[in-house]
């Protein structure tokens, strides 16, 4: 993925049925490669009912990256529809 100016915010549509201390974690390059940004994961009400949750990346990411989007906390943290990386307006 090139991220051009840089992207700041990071969206996942996602459900869940809860998980006590789970996050998904996007990960530049490598599954285990330098964490852009964790989203903290809470129940949406089942893995039926879908939410956009979203989360600013502490610094902007830019240039070329593979991305990697790694659940933690868990064995069925969460079902993911998509995710978006882009820049906020």
């Amino acid at each position: 993925m090139r991220f051009g100016a840089g992207a700041d915010t990071l969206t996942v549509r996602l459900a869940s049925g809860g998980c006590g201390d789970c996050a998904l974690r996007l990960r530049l390059d490598s599954p285990d490669g330098p964490v852009a940004a964790t989203l903290p994961v809470r129940g949406t009400g089942g893995m039926d009912t879908w939410r956009e949750l979203s989360v600013r990346l502490p610094r902007a990411a830019t240039g070329s990256h593979d991305v990697y989007l790694v659940a933690t906390g868990g064995h069925r943290v969460a079902a993911v529809d998509w995710l978006t990386l882009r820049q906020a307006s």
